[in-house]
């Protein structure tokens, strides 16, 4: 699987095996969205730079990943190359109307949506995601921590993201995918529009 999103139904996904699924990443379903709010909503935030973060803002941890998010910077890897603009990049997040549809249609408890931009020319190099909001807000929940990806827009030349092996594109509005939670995965945009994408983390669901 290196192309197109490959189509895994929602049916196939249940939460009780979710976990098992043998592939880099798999298409949950196409969300229902009021998209012309949402197109509304990102038009007022396109050039926002108060909730722009780099990657490379904190590569203090010191941990195995932190050493790895170290590297980086050796690469060529800046905080002027990596920036990506993300709603809880702030206290209190920004929060639109339309995120408690999104989570509506996800298997997740406490589920923080996260929406993204990404500028022209920005990547986000290869890495792990690390939950740390939701452990740090619910310390004693043993479950496991997912992330789904919505596309808020359609696929334009350029707009990229890689899952484990798996190169991720031609996606459509409403496009919503996972993988596993420790799968080393990047984001890249180097064409020519903006790239409008949402994280949802959230507890998967005991049933």
């Amino acid at each position: 699987m290196n192309n197109t999103i490959a189509m895994v139904t929602t049916e196939s996904v249940l939460p009780m095996n979710f976990p098992n699924f043998d592939q880099d990443y798999v298409l949950w379903g196409r969300l229902s969205l009021p998209w012309a709010q949402v197109n509304a909503d990102l038009a007022q935030w396109l050039t926002d730079q108060n909730y722009e973060y780099s990657l490379l803002d904190n590569i203090s941890y010191g941990d195995a990943l932190g050493h790895e998010q170290q590297q980086h910077a050796n690469f060529g890897y800046t905080i002027h190359n990596t920036r990506i603009w993300k709603t809880t990049n702030r206290e209190p997040k920004l929060t639109f109307d339309w995120e408690s549809s999104i989570i509506a249609q996800l298997p997740l408890d406490h589920a923080v949506v996260t929406v993204t931009r990404q500028q022209c020319g920005q990547v986000l190099p290869w890495h792990q995601d690390r939950f740390y909001m939701l452990r740090r807000l619910y310390p004693n929940d043993t479950r496991p921590i997912w992330r789904f990806l919505l596309f808020l827009e359609d696929w334009k030349t350029g707009h990229f993201l890689q899952a484990g092996d798996s190169v991720i594109h031609h996606w459509h509005q409403g496009d919503c995918i996972t993988w596993q939670p420790d799968t080393w995965h990047l984001s890249g945009n180097i064409g020519c529009q903006t790239k409008w994408t949402c994280n949802i983390t959230g507890f998967l669901k005991d049933e």
